[in-house]
């Protein structure tokens, strides 16, 4: 099922590169999807794909509610005027991950209002972060390790 979906998905792709929608170029596109398809994918990485991408839409789900949460909650920082301002520079180990997955951590960091990625410390074996929204740097570290992290390493780690 997962190989015709990738053929299917190629294909498209390759109609709209060529945007030429002719019959010759249809069948053009199906050969060079299947012959690519045939080529780069085995069944092992059908069935590694399938979970992958149930993690990845799990994923965009759970950055979006995040990025909902903290736009409402820096709102009311802005607007309250709040005088407790809850400012931390966070060192957090995420030695275990592997770069890509290091690399996606941090730009849903970024892109999460109230959050900022700073730089890589050791050896990218550390981020450093600015939160403005979390009461202690604990909760920060705590949230990243324990329900970020673990969604992005399922879906860019084997």
């Amino acid at each position: 099922m997962m190989r015709l979906f990738s053929i299917l998905l190629l294909t498209i792709i390759w109609l709209g590169f060529s945007n030429n929608f002719s019959l010759i170029n249809i069948i053009f596109g199906l050969l060079i999807s299947t012959v690519l398809n045939s080529l780069f994918f085995s069944r092992e990485m059908d069935r590694m794909y399938t979970v992958r991408i149930h993690y990845l839409v799990l994923l965009i789900l759970f950055v979006v509610k995040e990025l909902i949460i903290s736009s409402f909650l820096l709102a009311r920082i802005i607007l309250l005027q709040k005088r407790e301002q809850y400012s931390h520079f966070i060192e957090i180990d995420v030695s275990t991950s592997a770069y890509l997955s290091r690399v996606i951590l941090v730009s849903v960091i970024s892109l999460t209002p109230g959050t900022l990625f700073i730089k890589f410390a050791d050896d990218d074996k550390k981020i450093i972060i600015h939160s403005m929204i979390a009461k202690t740097a604990d909760e920060t570290i705590v949230f990243i390790k324990q329900q970020l992290l673990p969604i992005i390493t399922r879906v860019f780690e084997r």
